[in-house]
């Protein structure tokens, strides 16, 4: 017979929350499954989920788009990282690193898009390749008025 405990604030069956008015809720035992109606916001913008908008932010907490990350962003495989999304931290330049999923770890190749708008070569979008790891070269360019060099 599953016990059946009643508060002011929720209903609770053994291990299982029906309705729940507590603001501080520290521990409901091992979840199966979780079903949240309505909007989802974990420590104020970690993860917030918009329902109505059926939006996701991570790092966001007003999601613009369906999956708003608010940083870098990075695409695991089975063997090790395969895709990382970055903004440059010594200038504007915005990278897609494909890094080596198996062996020495480390970028193998690189499209970097200038966002540089000082200079002459803003918008410009390289290829980058690597003979090893984290040692990337420009291969191609394409600059701003699309001629490829």
């Amino acid at each position: 017979m599953a016990k059946t405990t009643t508060h002011a604030d929720y209903t609770a069956t053994a291990l299982t929350l029906t309705t729940a008015a507590q603001p501080n809720i520290t521990s409901l035992g091992t979840l199966s499954s979780l079903t949240v109606s309505g909007d989802l916001t974990v420590d104020t913008s970690t993860l917030k989920v918009d329902s109505s908008n059926n939006r996701v932010g991570i790092a966001n907490s007003s999601p613009d788009v369906t999956l708003d990350v608010g940083g870098n962003g990075r695409f695991d495989s089975v063997s090790g990282n395969a895709l990382r999304l970055d903004r440059v931290t010594s200038g504007n330049n915005i990278d897609i690193d494909f890094h080596n999923p198996i062996g020495t770890a480390g970028v193998i190749a690189k499209i970097r898009v200038d966002g540089d708008g000082l200079s002459n070569t803003f918008g410009a979008i390289s290829f980058q390749t690597a003979t090893t790891p984290d040692s990337t070269s420009e291969a191609m360019r394409i600059n701003r008025s699309g001629n490829v060099g």
